[in-house]
């Protein structure tokens, strides 16, 4: 019973961290493949943004970047989508309409919220490319080993099990 018992308490440790991992790689490498497909044209809704104006907006450690926003109007109809940040080249001039592929908010995630709606009219990709590929391993070689151990382990104690089981009644 040493080694069922063993493995259930390495499994009961390996499920919560695998969970969040998990989630990790879903919210951060997921949305950041999101966002690239959508500056590549890849993904995303299809549409036209008129911009409306830009901001300096406040980074991390007091720095700040100008953002670009406007209003997002789908190919297929539908409601505009107003005050989306525009990932552009070429200036953000008012007034000024691209082709652009929306990527919509989601605020369901508990790790992550991605709370603004975004355009990408070819550009945009830079962050989100090192966001998928660095997070994306990070998530790989630190979190890969405890999904393994939450998949496999339910796993080996059914083997152990029966393979007891096999002995009794030998």
């Amino acid at each position: 019973e040493g080694s069922v018992l063993g493995l259930l308490v390495a499994w009961v440790v390996c499920v919560p961290i695998a969970w969040f991992f998990v989630q990790l790689a879903w919210d951060v490498p997921g949305r950041s493949a999101k966002a690239v497909g959508a500056a590549f044209g890849w993904y995303g809704e299809r549409g036209t943004v008129a911009v409306t104006h830009s901001e300096n907006v406040r980074q991390g450690r007091g720095g700040q970047e100008r953002h670009c926003y406007g209003d997002f109007r789908p190919r297929s109809g539908g409601a505009t989508v107003v005050g989306v940040r525009v990932h552009l080249e070429g200036g953000c001039a008012q007034g000024r309409m691209v082709e652009a592929r929306l990527l919509r908010k989601d605020t369901g995630s508990w790790l992550v919220k991605h709370g603004q709606d975004e355009a990408f009219a070819g550009t945009g990709a830079g962050t989100p490319l090192v966001l998928l590929v660095f997070m994306g391993l990070f998530c790989l070689v630190v979190g890969g080993p405890f999904v393994v151990c939450a998949v496999l382990f339910p796993l080996l104690m059914l083997t152990v099990v029966v393979q007891r089981r096999r002995g009794k009644n030998s």
